[in-house]
């Protein structure tokens, strides 16, 4: 198992979205273990209703295969490192 912080970009298909709607458990096999907003604000076990919106950062954890398939960078968001700084763009076909 691994733990990534997601940053999620305005715009991305995964801004004003739900934990429940973002598809991120049902598309990638990943669990959202929290949601820190951009206020600061964080969500530790968010329910399916907690808001996700762009600035946010998803604490995610997933098998590494699913981590680093190409597809769970999230369009328009981009993984980081827990220093803040990128560690791989984002890209979905």
């Amino acid at each position: 198992m691994l733990i990534e912080e997601i940053l999620v970009s305005r715009g991305s298909r995964f801004d004003r979205t739900t934990v429940g709607t973002s598809g991120i458990h049902r598309e990638f096999g990943s669990m959202v273990l929290a949601v820190r907003h951009a206020d600061g604000e964080t969500r530790f076990n968010p329910t399916a209703q907690d808001p996700i919106n762009g600035g946010d950062y998803l604490i995610v954890m997933g098998e590494p295969a699913q981590l680093s398939e190409p597809r769970m960078p999230l369009p328009s968001c981009k993984k980081t490192d827990r220093s803040g700084k990128s560690s791989l763009p984002a890209e979905m076909p």
